[in-house]
């Protein structure tokens, strides 16, 4: 079933893909022309580690959180209510934040600089053609609560 465009957010793309496609073009360029990010003796775990654990865990977080108040995960369907609860209380995105987080850590662990080139234009993408349309959204159909909510969080930290 197709949904109602008028109901749905409709972002450019699904975001995991949005973060995936840059992500596999930085590393194969990375393959052609290796530049490195962090200096070779230096113990990458302690970057990316951290930061693969803590992007895996504040998704999950948010995955779970949605789930529980019984709305979509997916913004090609329909929101049934504004979460401001778990990982929302502090960030308008905490999804989107977790798969950036995820990003740099690939980012990290393979010691590739496009990658980190493209991240910027990444998350460009994403509150351009991901958040805004999201957020457009969200405001016309909770206009009384998403506009406090706003107000209350911010978008990503």
């Amino acid at each position: 079933m197709v949904p109602d465009r008028a109901d749905i957010a409709w972002p450019l793309q699904l975001p995991p893909l949005i973060f995936l496609g840059p992500l596999v073009v930085g590393v194969l360029l990375d393959q052609a022309i290796p530049i490195r990010v962090v200096p070779a003796d230096w113990p990458k775990e302690v970057l990316w580690l951290p930061m693969l654990t803590g992007g895996v865990a504040l998704g999950a977080w948010g995955f779970w959180v949605l789930a529980r108040a019984g709305t979509t995960i997916d913004p090609r369907h329909a929101t049934t209510d504004i979460v401001t609860s778990g990982p929302f209380r502090f960030t308008r995105n905490p999804l989107y934040l977790s798969l950036g987080m995820a990003y740099l850590a690939v980012t990290v662990a393979t010691n590739a600089l496009f990658p980190l080139v493209l991240f910027p234009v990444v998350m460009l993408v994403v509150q351009v053609g991901i958040v805004g349309p999201e957020e457009r959204y969200l405001g016309r159909k909770f206009p009384d609560s998403f506009e406090g909510y706003r107000q209350d969080v911010r978008r990503w930290f």
